[in-house]
Order: structure tokens, then C-alpha cells, then sequence
């Protein structure tokens, strides 16, 4: 029982932490937009990092703590904190790059850029997660399928787009 208290501690702990952080990067924000003070460029980027990670928390937190747990959780947070400008930078490059082959092999009904589009995602995962298995990215693609808010995001390429994803994810990890 002891145990679990001192476990329980120690997440609320964490979670206030970071909630403190993300209170503390928004009132940063609000004195820099009412003209009280300013921000450099580099306190604006660790602001957008905050705001991108309370995004993904209000949209998926409560799957991703289910499924991956606190701990995990944090940690992707963590990296995903720990980003330099370029890191950032090159992960929204290949997010889009991911976006733009897959508009192409849709429109163009082939396969010639499933082997790319599933490397892309895999270097792309890797970029967030702490740790890496094939097997757990195979399940996060097959969730794609089940989740609206995943099909609705990779179907921007068009239509089928979520299917041609996962499918050339599975084969390139089982290969």
C-alpha cells in the first residue's frame, strides 16, 4: 500500500512539474503579447514545443496513458522537450514529406513509395518515442485504422491514404 502512495506521489509530482512549466511558458507568452516584456527566439520555439505537447495531450492523452502509461508518456514528452531547432525542424520535414509521397502513390495508384513512406515513418516515430520496437509501431499504424482522428489526418493525402500507410509500414518492419 506504502508503495503505491509513494508511486502515485511521485506521478502527481511529475505532472505538476510539468503543468507548472507549461503555466509558466503561457504567462511568459501573455506578458510578451501584452508588450511587457520580450521573448527571444529561442524561449518562442521552447513555447511552441509546450503548446504542440498540450495539443497532442488533449487529443490522445487519455489513449496514450492507457495504452503506453505515465511513464512512457513523459519520457516522449521529455525528448520532444529536449528538441533542437533543427530536430524540431527535420521531424516536421519528414511529417510532411510522409504527407506529400503519399498524396503521390495515391493519385497515382502504385506502390513505388510505399518502402520510402513506411522508412520515413519509421525514422519519424523514432524521433518522439524513447525506445523503439517494430512490433509497437506496427500496432500504432494499425490503430490509424480504428481512430477517426489518425484516419482523418493521413487521408489529407487522400483517400486510402491511412490503408496505403499501414500496410507498407507492416511489410518494411516484417521484412
Amino acid at each position: 500500500f506504502e508503495e503505491a502512495l509513494i508511486n502515485h506521489k511521485t506521478k502527481l509530482e511529475e505532472e505538476k512539474a510539468r503543468i507548472n512549466l507549461l503555466l509558466n511558458t503561457i504567462n511568459k507568452t501573455l506578458r510578451h503579447t501584452q508588450g511587457e516584456i520580450t521573448m527571444n527566439n529561442d524561449e518562442k520555439f521552447e513555447g511552441l514545443k509546450d503548446k504542440l505537447i498540450e495539443k497532442n495531450d488533449a487529443q490522445y492523452g487519455t489513449e496514450l496513458l492507457e495504452k503506453y502509461g505515465q511513464e512512457t508518456v513523459n519520457a516522449s514528452y521529455q525528448k520532444m522537450r529536449k528538441m533542437s531547432k533543427w530536430d524540431f525542424n527535420e521531424a516536421k520535414r519528414i511529417e510532411k514529406k510522409i504527407l506529400d509521397l503519399l498524396s503521390i502513390a495515391i493519385k497515382e495508384k502504385t506502390q513505388d513509395y510505399a518502402q520510402e513512406i513506411a522508412a520515413l515513418h519509421q525514422q519519424w516515430i523514432k524521433m518522439y518515442w524513447t525506445e523503439y520496437s517494430p512490433q509497437a509501431h506496427i500496432g500504432l499504424v494499425k490503430m490509424y485504422l480504428e481512430d477517426v482522428r489518425f484516419k482523418t489526418y493521413y487521408d489529407r493525402a487522400g483517400i486510402g491514404a491511412t490503408e496505403y500507410l499501414v500496410t507498407a509500414v507492416i511489410h518494411y518492419l516484417i521484412k
